[in-house]
């Protein structure tokens, strides 16, 4: 069944923090309500995430989902303030009734021994880090971040491999895409290694050196290559959440039974709080891209 949003009786100032795909759907959503909305985002441009995502050669069409929200969030009159990042005193000086947090995520690498010595696959997809000659990227969430990740790498002259702890590269990807992934991987001659985890990188000499556990005979193997890069989702920013939580109404609370029921959240813990204040998408918990922009349609189509 579809969502009707219509406009409420009573017009509200909320404050959407990012302009990725959740920042940018709470703000479309806020303003069919009828209420005012400020978008501040601390980059020159909207998109967060996507913007990386797309740089992956055939994911380039990803950069459509952002430029209908931004249309509509431009056509209903958003305030967007791009280059202004949110912080405590700049959203409370818009004195508002509503806070969402939409900060997004931080590229996680992983916790085994010598992280430092890997690069992150935002490093490679943004520049920061050039391909080296021989990469050994691991990829250990299942989704499209590593292995579009090899095969832009693979693209651009590096000799290739992909290392993760799950059964075959790309698991948790529904069919339509894995497929994709698993051909442009053999096209580019990018060697696949299943059930290996890594628990360690060292440096010997210019090299590095990937210490990979098999998960099921526990054996050890070494991998000796130029560069490591490593995947394991986003962590959240929660820095803005946390700093204004104890000046919120509901202090951060939502309330689940209500959101899943489709009704308003009305927690109020806090009575000198000035604000409501939610998180949505990666501010959470690292997610993609359907489930951030669903995380702000379910929560801002009640308001």
């Amino acid at each position: 069944m579809p969502n009707v949003i219509t406009k409420g009786e009573t017009r509200r100032k909320v404050v959407v923090a990012g302009a990725g795909p959740a920042g940018l759907e709470a703000a479309r959503v806020c303003t069919l309500h009828g209420h005012l909305v400020v978008l501040f985002e601390t980059a020159a441009e909207v998109g967060g995430q996507i913007n990386i995502a797309a740089k992956a050669d055939w994911r380039e069409g990803l950069l459509g989902i952002i430029r209908w929200l931004h249309s509509q969030v431009v056509k209903a009159g958003v305030d967007i303030r791009l280059s202004t990042p949110a912080t405590a005193d700049t959203v409370t000086a818009e004195d508002p009734d509503m806070v969402i947090v939409a900060t997004g995520g931080r590229a996680h690498k992983g916790t085994f021994e010598g992280t430092d010595l890997a690069v992150s696959t935002w490093d490679i997809l943004n520049g920061v880090v050039e391909p080296a000659d021989n990469v050994m990227i691991y990829a250990d969430n299942g989704q499209h971040q590593g292995p579009s990740c090899a095969t832009f790498m693979a693209e651009r002259g590096a000799e290739v491999g992909l290392a993760t702890p799950d059964r075959m590269a790309a698991e948790e990807m529904g069919g339509t895409n894995f497929s994709t992934y698993l051909r442009d991987l053999h096209k580019h001659g990018v060697v696949v290694t299943p059930d290996q985890r890594l628990t360690r990188v060292y440096r010997e000499g210019n090299k590095l050196v990937a210490v990979f556990r098999h998960q099921y005979s526990k054996l050890e193997e070494e991998r000796e290559v130029d560069q490591i890069v490593a995947e394991h989702g986003a962590l959240p920013v929660d820095d803005l959440y946390f700093a204004l939580k104890e000046q919120s109404s509901n202090r951060g609370e939502l309330d689940m039974e209500a959101l899943i029921a489709g009704r308003p959240q009305t927690i109020a813990t806090n009575p000198n709080g000035a604000f409501q204040l939610f998180r949505v998408g990666d501010a959470v918990a690292g997610r993609n891209i359907h489930a951030a922009i669903y995380d702000s349609l379910r929560l801002c189509k009640d308001f």
